[in-house]
């Protein structure tokens, strides 16, 4: 059967040390490809589905003369790669105190008349030229090893064994090495796997799965209260970005929000993508929120809410595709946008005052009004049903041009989601509940750290530091 276990115990437990550790060693790869079997079936009933969903609420296909070819950008003629002319990406050495050897090439003879110079720099020398190299050490990683000696007593012959102190058995990985674990963990995106692969081939560490598993679980619960922190000061703030995109648990969808200033980011996995949801990603709704059309977004209050003209742009190009009656509506859309965004970057570059600014908007948000009122009457219902919503959230899409600080686009919550997204890529989300605790605490503290410009290495190391010895919870600066 497809699904009956492929494992087989074998008839007797093999004596030499190396069978066993080669079989076990196989058990586990067993057990876990098995467990990747699970998953990659529940997504493909999934997808199945998903696409009988598809097949039976599609709309029956429009005439091919219909469909309006697919625009082709001209060529530029241009060469792949950086153009002439372009700013060079200028080396930058590193320190001496990186340095760990320096080679010097000093001319013996002057290479006009061949005399002798001398051997040490003189006053009106020029600086020496400077090239580096980096090379990996033969030894990456330090290696410490205790020992617990016993002695036996020359009177009454007994042992006496000193035992390795508990603060040095804490965990076989330092924290440096377990903060760069966490780094490829939570940054770079790795699998435990991988990351197993990476410590065994480059570092020639034999490090298992589960030292990886419990490192990370460790440092979640680390994490706990920063995160909520993080979460604490976004709910604060005045200005703040939402958006949400999928996730996986065991192969069960769940959902990633995600909030953003321009300061900190904080990540939340929840099974919903409603008002509860919405709730526990920030419990209050002051300050003006950031968002797309999503319908829970609705229970923000619309004066404290900015519509993200990034969306409704890709929204009224969709409406193109799909309904080429909507033609010249979606004309008129590009022309008031592409105006009231030259106004808009005129206006920051300083070059519109104010006053003039104002009135620009006037004109803009009148002209928006009369185009969503003659959208609203369109013969076909999907354009005017969607011009009859976008018109009940109309008041939202220029909070921007009335309060300092605010975008008008979501594009930096996008931006910060990346990560995550290329995370849930590689990965098929999380395996446990655990799981996905540790992937939304790592992703708010890396990407948090990141806008702060602070080192994310030096980060996890000191946290890792803390948790060993009962140490106060980091705070972030």
């Amino acid at each position: 059967m497809a699904n009956e276990p492929i494992t087989s115990e074998p008839a007797t437990e093999p004596t030499c040390p190396n069978c066993v550790i080669l079989m076990r060693k196989m058990e586990a790869l067993i057990r876990d490809f098995e467990e990747r079997f699970r998953l990659q079936e529940s997504r493909i009933r999934d997808l199945e589905d998903e696409l009988k969903r598809l097949k039976g609420t599609s709309p029956p296909p429009r005439p091919q003369e219909a469909i309006a070819p697919p625009a082709k950008k001209a060529p530029t003629g241009k060469k792949p790669g950086g153009q002439k002319g372009h700013s060079p990406h200028i080396r930058k050495w590193l320190p001496k105190e990186r340095v760990t050897e320096t080679i010097s090439f000093v001319p013996k003879h002057c290479e006009q008349c061949q005399h002798a110079l001398p051997a040490k720099a003189q006053s009106g020398d020029p600086s020496p030229t400077i090239y580096q190299t980096y090379e990996l050490a033969k030894q990456l990683v330090d290696v410490t090893q205790y020992e617990g000696h016993a002695r036996t007593c020359p009177d009454c012959q007994a042992v006496t064994r000193l035992a390795i102190p508990a603060e040095h058995r804490r965990s076989i990985l330092g924290p440096r090495l377990s903060a760069m674990i966490l780094h490829q963990s939570g940054v770079m995106g790795q699998s435990k796997r991988d990351i197993e692969e990476t410590l065994e081939a480059v570092f020639e560490l034999p490090i298992s799965l589960g030292t990886i598993a419990n490192l990370e679980r460790q440092t979640s619960t680390a994490l706990a209260p920063i995160h909520r922190a993080i979460r604490d000061e976004i709910d604060r703030a005045s200005v703040k970005g939402l958006d949400e995109t999928g996730w996986k648990e065991a192969g069960k969808k769940r959902w990633l929000w995600v909030a953003s200033t321009i300061r900190s980011v904080y990540f939340s996995i929840h099974p919903r993508r409603n008002k509860t949801a919405l709730a526990d990603l920030l419990p209050s709704t002051t300050g003006i929120a950031i968002t797309d059309r999503w319908k829970t977004y609705l229970h923000w209050p619309l004066d404290r809410r900015q519509l993200c003209w990034a969306h409704l742009n890709r929204n009224w190009e969709k409406l193109d595709e799909k309904i080429p009656t909507a033609k010249p509506l979606r004309d008129r859309w590009f022309a008031m946008k592409d105006g009231l965004f030259n106004d808009w970057h005129r206006f920051k570059a300083g070059e519109l005052p104010r006053d003039h600014w104002t009135e620009k908007i006037r004109i803009h948000e009148k002209y928006f009004g009369v185009l969503l009122a003659d959208g609203m009457k369109h013969v076909n219902q999907k354009v005017a049903g969607f011009c009859e919503r976008l018109h009940a959230v109309f008041a939202a899409a220029f909070t921007f041009a009335r309060h300092e600080g605010v975008e008008p686009t979501n594009n930096d919550t996008e931006r910060v989601q990346r990560r995550a997204v290329t995370w849930r890529r590689t990965s098929f989300g999380c395996h446990s509940e655990a799981g996905c605790r540790f992937v939304e605490r790592i992703l708010s503290v890396v990407e948090t750290l990141r806008l702060r410009k602070q080192s994310v290495l030096e980060f996890l190391t000191q946290v890792v530091e803390g948790t060993r010895t009962n140490q106060p919870v980091m705070k972030l600066a």
